[in-house]
């Protein structure tokens, strides 16, 4: 289907549309496609497009990026993990003349609750649904739900028509960005031990979570460092009770060895002493340490 141009007696010559044009050119069939649009939307010289239902959620793979559809879970929303990208289909459908080019700029709620959000167009001729790539670099669990606010749109009219217009929708176009140095850490990181391949993802965790502020780092940390200190304290704890533990045993079998007058009986008393001992610790520092 071949795009329309909007007529000459609707908006200015060329230059941008504003709200009472782009109402006229609405209700004349421009725009947007049948039923996906709301003219309380209009909004001085933009439209601003709802957030719809569906999604995609963004990961690199293989050095691939991959998009899996997804849609809204049980509570209605859409949520964003800290550091998590998706990608965000508006609600209305495009159906864009051939002498019109269009300007779509994220509305200012998204940034500043910690979203780093894309501006984007729609070329003349483009008909169908557009997104919006959204990347959550908070250290909070975000969300939006359907027909919150995304993005307002600039509707700028063209002398004329283009000379060859967007062929339409063809689904979300394949990265060009890829990562050439993931061969070469891949091969640095098979020549290092796992001693040092743990030093190096606990002083990662600890800068992401000084410089990003994550919060499952900054808890993974926390964490950590109670439990390293708990441990330390009960090392010495069990330390000096063990050693009172042998000291007692030691003595109890060296008194009855004393007034047995045995030689051999308090050689096996020393022996079973040590080796009492040496199993409590063993036991303590399996258990608990």
């Amino acid at each position: 289907m071949s795009a329309q141009e909007l007529p000459e007696g609707i908006g200015p010559r060329s230059g941008l549309l504003n709200d009472k044009q782009i109402r006229e050119s609405i209700e004349a069939g421009f725009l947007f496609s049948k039923s996906s649009y709301d003219l309380s939307n209009v909004k001085y010289a933009t439209y601003e497009i709802r957030v719809s239902d569906d999604y995609h959620l963004v990961a690199y793979k293989d050095g691939e990026t991959t998009y899996t559809p997804k849609t809204i879970d049980a509570t209605g929303k859409i949520v964003i993990e800290p550091g998590q990208t998706v990608k965000v289909l508006a609600k209305e459908c495009f159906s864009i003349p051939s002498n019109i080019y269009t300007k779509i700029n994220t509305v200012g709620q998204i940034f500043s609750a910690g979203l780093a959000a894309e501006n984007t167009y729609a070329d003349p001729g483009f008909i169908g649904q557009i997104y919006i790539t959204l990347s959550n670099i908070s250290s909070r669990r975000l969300s939006i739900k359907p027909n919150d606010p995304l993005a307002r749109v600039e509707f700028h009219k063209l002398e004329s028509s283009v000379e060859v217009p967007h062929s339409g929708q063809t689904g979300i176009r394949k990265n060009f960005v890829t990562v050439e140095s993931e061969g070469n850490i891949r091969e640095l990181l098979n020549n290092k031990t796992i001693s040092e391949l743990m030093q190096e993802m606990i002083a990662q965790s600890l800068d992401e979570a000084l410089q990003n502020r994550y919060v499952r780092s900054e808890v993974l940390i926390q964490k950590a460092h109670s439990e390293i200190s708990r441990l330390n304290k009960l090392r010495w704890l069990f330390i000096f009770v063990v050693f009172l533990l042998s000291m007692a045993l030691f003595f109890w079998l060296e008194i009855g060895s004393y007034f047995s007058s045995n030689f051999w009986t308090s050689i096996s008393t020393n022996i079973i002493s040590s080796l009492l001992s040496t199993y409590i610790i063993y036991l303590a520092q399996r258990r608990y340490i």
